[in-house]
């Protein structure tokens, strides 16, 4: 899952691109509601509530692909395209904001 300082880090890089954007991209990912089966945030939400996760434990290899995947999903969902699949695989370029 995200942590909070995660959360608040995203956040923050997205609002300064589109702040509306930034906030109901947030919200939809906590809800979950109105989302449709090709929504990049329902594909992202589905993929962190399908991770399992150890109370107080987290690797920074998985915070570094939690904050990929999300960028790569707030892209997607922010240019209006469906997404398929979401992965970071190693050694992949890490994805920058747009």
């Amino acid at each position: 899952m995200l942590t909070s300082s995660m959360f608040a880090s995203l956040w923050w890089t997205f609002a300064h691109i589109d702040t509306d954007a930034a906030n109901r991209f947030f919200m939809s990912l906590a809800s979950g509601a109105n989302l449709q089966a090709d929504d990049p945030i329902l594909i992202l939400r589905n993929t962190l509530m399908s991770q399992p996760h150890k109370a107080g434990r987290s690797t920074r290899d998985n915070r570094v692909r939690i904050a990929a995947l999300t960028i790569k999903t707030w892209n997607k969902w922010h240019s209006g395209l469906p997404l398929r699949q979401l992965k970071f695989s190693a050694g992949e370029s890490f994805p920058t904001p747009h």
